[in-house]
């Protein structure tokens, strides 16, 4: 009796959320089950290992376990690879057949699929026409598959269904909706720890570095704490620091003031592995989706603390309460803080950056302290108008003070239509003056192109306007968050980086030493103001 040829096998089992409904019959169980019985009935094949991808697509073959087989097969130690059916094998027609009809034959590799009866080395003339349909058939589902999960994705989005695979460091996934998102407590304490520490004028590193001894766990290996398979592309070994990025990423997040911002990145098809950025205009946003962590007024003066440019103090190592908002009034470049010692004291004062340049023909100087006062006596000054106003409005019917708002509203919004459609007559007209040979293509070019520019930023303006409307019919008289956040201010005796970040937009500095402050909420100011004078008028 002739001796049966031995065959060393790999194994190899692969699942991925891309089954759907046949997840309970692709299971790795159920795969492993299929190949011990095909192995039990046939003494010829023995086991060296087995292979599992779980988790990954069969679109790829970049899958660690996929790599590791290949590897081993390379190096000589099994030929042969039995998996359940040609999918679990992949689901890619091209690379897939690449692999089962030259390939492993090359290496001298059996390859069998169980469940479609296919045998390298037992096949029928008709599997080289099934093996390609095979494929074929596999790559149309991933295909379909794919198209499907886009769109029901880009529903969800539209609805203000959150989607993604892991919460946000500082949310979990509600228990009774995964769709929807809850404060995670303890980790929400820490988020608002680093924007107050942010606001107080510290660098990200030192916030970083402070969490790091305090041994705050990073949001990586916050998320593997609790159980989850968490992956990371910013996690860089076993345990993860804290660091600036990270610090910066959650600074940036207006996922923090209750905005859910999705589809920002894709996938050009579903055979790609490259990740693509959309630009901001093509992201879902859903505002006010969730219970925020940060409000509104402290995230937008965090945003404009990190457009800043910012020195920290040696002594201290903070920013700074002036530092990267002062500007010369004259020549428009930022002024930088200096410091002289006169006997045993050190003297602070700022100067215009651009003199030194010679952009600037003097050099602004202006003593710290006179500076600081002038500033603090702005702010305070400008407190008290804004909690008269808060004052006044308290007092108003919340029913008129409406009429009112959207009276204004509707005013600016009809204005701003007027101006847009007189700015396309007059495009209009520069094409009649062309065709009559008045104007010269290069002047019309140049005229028409200004006029759209106009009109696009006039459209812009017009957007926000009807956002302001919706806003003001959704929030009613109560959206006044920024007027209710100054109740808790009443009169600050000392300027900090805190104050100077969520007040001030901008001090310029005249050669005379007199200063012009601009502040961080002026347009809701003055807006304000117009209406408390409209409704003082019809009492009056």
């Amino acid at each position: 009796m002739a001796n049966l040829t031995t065959y060393r096998v790999f194994a190899y089992l692969r699942l991925s959320k891309e089954d759907g409904d046949k997840v309970e019959s692709d299971s790795i169980s159920n795969q492993r089950k299929l190949i011990s019985s095909f192995l039990e009935k046939r003494p010829e094949f023995k086991l060296e290992d087995e292979f599992i991808d779980d988790g990954y697509s069969g679109t790829s073959f970049r899958r660690p376990s996929m790599q590791r087989m290949l590897k081993r097969l390379e190096n000589g130690e099994a030929n042969c690879v039995i998996v359940k059916d040609m999918s679990r094998f992949g689901r890619e027609y091209i690379q897939s057949g690449l692999y089962i009809q030259r390939i492993f034959p090359e290496m001298g590799v059996r390859f069998i699929a169980i469940n479609d009866g296919y045998d390298s080395i037992d096949k029928k003339q008709s599997d080289d026409l099934l093996i390609p349909i095979k494929n074929l058939m596999n790559d149309s589902y991933c295909r379909e598959l794919s198209n499907k999960l886009r769109k029901q994705f880009q529903i969800q989005r539209s609805n203000g269904e959150f989607i993604g695979a892991f919460a946000a460091y500082g949310y979990a996934k509600s228990p009774d909706d995964k769709h929807k998102l809850v404060v995670d407590d303890y980790a929400a304490e820490v988020v608002k720890g680093i924007f107050y520490a942010k606001l107080q004028g510290k660098p990200m590193q030192r916030i970083a570095d402070e969490l790091n001894h305090r041994q705050i766990l990073s949001p990586a290996d916050y998320k593997r704490s609790l159980g989850l398979n968490y992956r990371s592309g910013f996690s860089t070994g076993d345990a993860s620091r804290w660091d600036a990025n990270t610090v910066r990423r959650i600074l940036q997040n207006r996922l923090y003031i209750g905005d859910l911002e999705q589809g920002k990145r894709f996938k050009p098809n579903y055979k790609s592995n490259v990740v693509l950025t959309r630009p901001p205009e093509e992201w879902a946003v859903t505002h006010d989706s969730h219970e925020p962590i940060i409000d509104r007024f402290t995230f937008d003066a965090v945003q404009r603390d990190l457009l800043t440019d910012t020195r920290c103090c040696e002594e201290t190592n903070l920013a700074a309460p002036l530092s990267g908002l002062v500007y010369c009034a004259d020549c428009g470049m930022s002024m930088i803080q200096k410091r002289v010692k006169r006997g045993e004291k050190f003297f602070y004062y700022y100067v215009c950056s651009g003199h030194k340049r010679k952009q600037c023909s003097t050099t602004h100087c202006i003593s710290l302290p006179l500076l600081e006062n002038s500033v603090l006596h702005s702010i305070n000054s400008f407190v008290s108008s804004v909690l008269a106003i808060k004052d006044f409005v308290e007092k108003t019917d919340a029913e008129r003070l409406m009429q009112v708002r959207l009276a204004r509203v509707d005013t600016l919004i009809s204005r701003k239509e007027e101006e847009i459609e007189q700015d396309k007559e007059l495009r209009f007209q520069l094409f009649e003056l062309k065709a009559d040979g008045i104007l010269k293509r290069d002047e019309y070019v140049e005229m028409k192109d200004a006029i759209s520019d106009r009109i696009e930023k006039r459209q812009a303006d017009l957007t926000a306007l009807n956002y302001e409307r919706r806003e003001l019919l959704v929030q009613g008289s109560s959206g006044q968050e920024w007027l209710r956040r100054f109740s808790q201010h009443c009169c600050f005796d000392k300027l900090n980086r805190e104050t100077a970040i969520t007040f001030l937009q901008q001090v310029r500095v005249y050669q005379d030493k007199r200063i012009e402050v601009e502040f961080a909420c002026q347009d809701e100011y003055l807006t304000w103001k117009a209406l408390m004078s409209e409704m003082q008028k019809e009492v009056g």
